[in-house]
Parts: structure tokens; C-alpha cells; sequence
């Protein structure tokens, strides 16, 4: 009978010890801001968060977002691209699309990006990817998402190359390659006069960016400077008075832009840059000189106009993301559409899987929605269960119409079409710089 009873107090032992065999249940268990990952460990998952929670009921789809969050908010960052996330996946959600946002900081450093992605992947189960925003570090990336099978759709990595990578299919863009934009930025500069091309060559985007540029102008008179980030006061220091100057930089502009106020021998240069330019902190705390802010222009990626089809697509995001952050706007930073289009994208393909989704699978799917004979369907809340429904179907294709514009996928991935503005800063009327849209072109 005490053997009996000893067996039984080892057996409610043992059963409870068996039951209650994890570290955590939910992260609120975890000390020390630790997470609480799918095998119920706590884990240190820096520099990885969730932004959003899924809200709605079943398992999650679990997106990772890949972007520069470190850098203050009034430095060059990627907190818009964030929000826009953000905003999908809270819409989703509120239509009870399970949808959890995992947002990870890059720093802007290919080793950290790498860190960030097995966190999301390991970690957080993450199957797709939005971002990262630089060349170099999707570039860095590829071969991971070709061993894991985690689809990657980024919003902004723009360097023709990207195209070429042996990714198995996995790797897409939602926004345009250089090739297009230098095609714009190259009209901008008569051929008669001098030129002076800044960038840096150690980045892949600058320097992919500078190589389209000269093969789309055939300026190869142009004074060639390269410069190691952030050295700007040298790339400054060896500019011969041009009549214009290209200027190729991601994080380093708002630096350049302010070396270059005043420079000996550049009152009149023209400057021209890139969509990495188009940011907020480009011209920095003030006081401005607007003399010196004017003579500054450069392209990006266009807003769709009303007209277009994906005009009023655009329109619709424009108002939400408004109200869902404090009327902050869309517009004032390059690519926040093409993040929100991406979230989407990857958010109808991975429900028309019909089952567990896969990077794979997701990717697949990602392939038949730039059908132009298929179901029209406009990325946002009220079309989404059109576009699953559409690509459930029997070989089922939709023709899908973006927030940034037509998302027309070419085999590789690549859009095939991306319209691209010439904006210009100016005064805003009170004082204050603003970027200002001078033409669109569509190359």
C-alpha cells in the first residue's frame, strides 16, 4: 500500500513536471525584456521586436520586417517604411486575417541584418520578409533566403544586380531597378556641360546606381569621386567647380548636403541625387539657405497620379496611414508605398496557399498576380479576400494594382515598369524646406 502511494505521489510528480515543462508561456513570463519564442524558451531576440500582434484568431502568419530603426528619429531611418507595415498588418488583422509584424533592426550593417534574419526566421517563425532597404544588404541576404526557403520582397533595394542572384525564385521588389531611375536622372544633365559624379564605392547601391548612370548618359568625361563613408569633407574637397554634380549617397547625404553649403567654386552647381536623398533630414536643423537648397534636385520612385489606376489605390493608403500616425505623410519618405504593397502581396499569397504557407509557396503565388488579363484587384483591406479568392482558383491568376503603382512582376521578380518623379526642395511657404515634385516620367 506505501509502495502504491509512493508511486503515485512520483507519478503526480513526474505528470506535473511533464506538464509544466516550459521556460514560458507568453513573453509577459520572461525577465529582462527576453522573449518568449514558439519552443516556449525565453530568448534574447535583440534586435528583433514584434510591432504588431496578430489580434485575430487562428496562426499567425508571421512577417518579418527587416529595416534601419537604430538611427534617431530625426536622422535617416526607416520608421516610415516600418508604419506602413504596420498598417497592413493592423488592417489585416481588424478583417481577421491573423497577421503578426516582426520589426528588426538592420543598423545598416550587413552583419546585423544577417542576425536579425535567423532571429525571425528561428525565433519568431517568420516565412516572409519585407525588406531589407539597401542593395547591400539583400545582396548579403540571398543565399540565407535560398537555404531557408523564406520569401523576400523588398521595398527598396533598387540595384540591378539583385536581379541576377541565384535565389530560387525567393527574392522580389516592389520597387523599380536603377537602371530605370538612372535612365531618368541622366536627362536631367545636358551633355555639353561638366560633371562631377560623387558616390560611394563601397556601397552596392551607389556604386550599381553610378555604373547605370554612365552606361544610360555615356558620360564617361565626367569627373569620377569616390568617398569612404563618412569622409564627406574629402569627396568635397576634390570637386572642380562643375557645372553639375551627381551625387550618390544613402545615409551619408544629409552630411553632404551640408558640406557642400558654401563650397569654394560651386555657387551655381546644380546637384542632383537619388531616391536615398529623399528623406526629411536631408537638409538638417536649419537655419536654411534657400539660394543653396534650390539648386538641389534628384528622382525617386513616383507617386502614382489620380489619374492612373493605382491613383486612387494611392489615395485611399495616403488617408489611413494619415490618421493611423498623426497625419504624418506617406509622401515625405521614398518607398513607404512600396512597403505597404509588399506586406499585401505577401500577406494574399501566403493565405491562397490553402494550407501551412512556405516561402516557397508564397513566392509561387507572388508569380500570378501580374496576370493584365486576371481579376483587377487593388491592393488594401477591401479587396484582399477578392485577390486570395481569385488565386485560389484553378491555375487562378489577378492583375494587382498597387498603392506605388502597377506591380507587373517580370519572371525574375523585378518591376517592370516604375515611374519615377524629379523633385526639387523648396520653401514651403513658412520657411521650412519641402520636397517639391517636379515632373513624372516614365522611362
Amino acid at each position: 500500500m506505501r509502495e502504491l502511494l509512493f508511486a503515485a505521489l512520483l507519478c503526480g510528480a513526474g505528470c506535473s513536471a511533464a506538464l509544466d515543462f516550459h521556460e514560458c508561456n507568453t513573453s509577459s513570463d520572461c525577465k529582462n525584456e527576453l522573449y518568449c519564442n514558439p519552443q516556449h524558451e525565453c530568448v534574447d531576440t535583440t534586435p528583433c521586436r514584434i510591432s504588431v500582434e496578430a489580434t485575430a484568431a487562428g496562426t499567425p502568419l508571421v512577417i518579418a520586417g527587416l529595416y534601419l530603426l537604430s538611427e534617431p528619429i530625426d536622422g535617416p531611418n526607416d520608421h516610415a517604411i516600418r508604419q506602413a507595415v504596420d498598417l497592413a498588418a493592423n488592417e489585416l488583422n481588424t478583417q481577421g486575417v491573423p497577421v503578426r509584424h516582426v520589426a528588426c533592426d538592420t543598423g545598416g550593417d550587413t552583419t546585423t541584418a544577417l542576425r536579425a534574419f535567423d532571429l525571425a526566421v528561428t525565433q519568431y517563425g517568420a516565412v516572409a520578409v519585407v525588406g531589407p532597404n539597401t542593395s547591400a544588404e539583400l545582396i548579403a541576404l540571398a543565399p540565407e533566403a535560398k537555404a531557408r526557403g523564406v520569401a523576400v520582397v523588398s521595398p527598396a533595394a533598387s540595384a540591378p544586380t539583385i536581379r541576377d542572384l541565384p535565389d530560387d525564385g525567393l527574392i522580389w521588389r516592389t520597387c523599380g531597378s536603377d537602371n530605370l531611375q538612372a535612365k531618368v536622372l541622366s536627362s536631367l544633365v545636358p551633355a555639353a556641360d561638366s560633371l562631377d559624379i560623387v558616390w560611394v564605392s563601397m556601397d552596392p547601391y551607389a556604386d550599381n546606381l553610378e555604373k547605370a548612370f554612365v552606361a544610360t548618359s555615356g558620360r564617361t568625361d565626367a569627373t569620377p569621386i569616390t568617398f569612404d563613408s563618412p569622409n564627406v569633407a574629402d569627396a568635397v574637397s576634390r570637386m572642380d567647380a562643375p557645372k553639375y554634380a551627381v551625387l550618390i549617397v544613402d545615409f551619408d547625404a544629409p552630411a553632404l548636403v551640408a558640406a557642400l553649403a558654401g563650397a569654394p567654386g560651386q555657387s551655381m552647381t546644380q546637384y542632383l541625387m537619388t531616391d536615398s536623398a529623399l528623406t526629411p533630414t536631408l537638409w538638417g536643423p536649419g537655419p536654411y539657405d534657400f539660394s543653396y537648397l534650390s539648386r538641389i534636385r534628384g528622382t525617386a520612385p513616383a507617386l502614382p497620379a489620380f489619374s492612373d489606376p493605382s491613383g486612387p489605390v494611392y489615395a485611399a493608403f495616403d488617408v489611413s496611414y494619415r490618421a493611423a500616425f498623426s497625419q504624418e505623410s506617406p509622401a515625405d519618405t521614398a518607398f513607404v508605398a512600396n512597403a505597404y504593397d509588399a506586406a499585401y502581396a505577401i500577406a494574399i499569397g501566403a493565405a491562397a496557399v490553402g494550407g501551412k504557407p512556405t516561402g516557397h509557396a508564397i513566392a509561387a503565388n507572388l508569380g500570378r498576380m501580374s496576370d493584365a488579363t486576371g481579376t483587377k484587384i487593388e491592393i488594401g483591406p477591401g479587396q484582399y479576400q477578392a485577390g486570395v479568392n481569385a488565386l485560389v482558383m484553378a491555375g487562378g491568376s489577378i492583375n494587382l494594382v498597387g498603392t506605388s503603382g502597377p506591380i507587373d512582376w517580370d519572371d525574375a521578380g523585378d518591376v517592370l515598369t516604375a515611374p519615377t518623379e524629379v523633385w526639387q526642395v523648396a520653401d514651403d511657404g513658412t520657411g521650412a524646406p519641402m520636397f517639391k515634385v517636379v515632373n513624372t516620367i516614365t522611362p
